[in-house]
């Protein structure tokens, strides 16, 4: 595939973060200008809808309406931006890209994490929605806290992954 020329650790990883920061805040700043113009609505609106999908499965009688999810006897749920995991692929995106390696590797990254982390959250909605429903006193708890840390360790986990199965190994059969 691809050849790079060697570099010292430190200057690879000074690499990574700049273009990791420099790609990270301006899809941020795209990102946070996209939603306010309601561009991105749909997003949510689709998020909502396939987290009901999920929750109708279970039995719970669930309704939804644009960002809304309606369960049980519990508050609505709204979808807002950052229940969408956006957020999240923006960064395992920028990851990617900062990280050394080859067009393919990137491209199949991409193509298996920003979904892999999309469906991911869309999970974590409806184990969210489930907590709500049977045991509502813990949902703050699980979705300010817990959900967050975990949500951020798998994603990290994935990126890991990523540099350690597709980038690392193509790279040992290159030599």
């Amino acid at each position: 595939m691809g050849t790079y020329k060697r570099v010292s650790p430190r200057k690879a990883w000074i690499q990574f973060v700049f273009i990791f920061a420099a790609v990270m805040g301006p899809l941020y700043i795209a990102y946070f200008y996209a939603q306010e113009s309601g561009h991105l609505g749909f997003i949510r609106v689709f998020t909502a809808q396939l987290t009901g999908k999920f929750l109708y499965l279970t039995g719970i009688s669930v309704q939804v309406s644009m960002e809304f999810i309606k369960y049980g006897d519990f508050i609505p749920i709204r979808v807002i931006y950052e229940c969408t995991g956006i957020f999240t692929m923006i960064i395992f995106f920028s990851g990617i890209l900062a990280y050394r390696s080859t067009i393919v590797d990137k491209l199949i990254g991409f193509g298996l994490g920003i979904p892999g982390i999309y469906f991911l959250n869309i999970f974590r909605l409806f184990i969210l929605a489930i907590i709500g429903h049977f045991s509502p006193q813990y949902f703050d708890f699980f979705h300010n806290y817990l959900w967050y840390a975990l949500f951020s360790i798998v994603v990290l986990g994935m990126w890991l992954f990523w540099v350690d199965v597709v980038v690392e190994r193509e790279s040992e059969y290159a030599k």
